[in-house]
C-alpha cells in the first residue's frame, strides 16, 4: 500500500471521527437545552412566591439563578449553530479541479489529502469551540441549579424562622 493511500485512509477516518464527534456534540446540547428550559420552568413558576419575600437574599438568588439559567440556555443553544463546517466538495467540483490533463495521479491524491485534512481540522476547531460553549453551560447550569436550591432552603428557613417567632 503507497503512503498517500495511508495517508488518504487516515485522513478519511478522521473526517468521519470529526462528523461523529459532531453528532454527539449535537446531542448533547440538546439535551442541555431541554433540561434548562424545564429547569427555568419550574423556577419561573416557584418566582412569585420567591420574589414576594422580604429578605432581599432570597430575591437575588431568585433573581441570580434566573440569569444562571439564561445564559445557560444561551450557551447551549448557541452550541447548536451549525454553521461552516466543512464537507466534500458538491457537484463536480473536485472532479473539475483535478481532472485536467496537467495535474498528475500522485499530485490528484496529495489534492484530495489536503482536502481531506483541511475538512478534518476546519471541522475539529467548530467543534473544539462547541465543546467550550457547552463546557460553559454546564457550568452556568450547576450554578443556577445551587442557586434555585439555596434560594429554597433559605425561603424555608425565614418561614421556620417567622413561625418559631409567632
Amino acid at each position: 500500500m503507497s503512503k498517500a493511500k495511508i495517508i488518504q485512509d487516515a485522513a478519511e477516518k478522521a473526517a468521519a471521527a470529526e462528523v461523529d464527534r459532531t453528532r454527539l456534540l449535537l446531542a448533547r446540547a440538546e439535551k442541555f437545552s431541554a433540561a434548562i428550559i424545564v429547569l427555568l420552568g419550574f423556577q419561573l413558576l416557584g418566582a412569585n412566591y420567591m420574589l414576594a419575600c422580604a429578605s432581599l437574599w432570597i430575591r437575588g438568588m431568585c433573581y441570580l439563578s434566573l440569569a444562571f439559567l439564561g445564559m445557560s440556555l444561551f450557551s447551549a443553544v448557541w452550541s447548536l449553530k451549525v454553521k461552516d463546517y466543512a464537507g466534500y466538495p458538491r457537484g463536480n467540483r473536485a472532479w473539475d479541479n483535478l481532472k485536467s490533463e496537467d495535474i498528475s495521479e500522485s499530485a490528484a491524491e496529495e489534492a484530495v489529502i489536503q482536502m481531506l485534512l483541511h475538512t478534518r481540522e476546519q471541522n475539529a476547531k467548530l467543534n473544539d469551540a462547541k465543546t467550550r460553549w457547552l463546557f460553559w453551560s454546564g457550568w452556568l447550569l450547576f450554578g443556577g441549579i445551587l442557586l434555585i436550591i439555596g434560594s429554597h432552603l433559605l425561603a424555608a428557613l425565614v418561614v421556620m424562622v417567622n413561625l418559631s417567632g409567632q
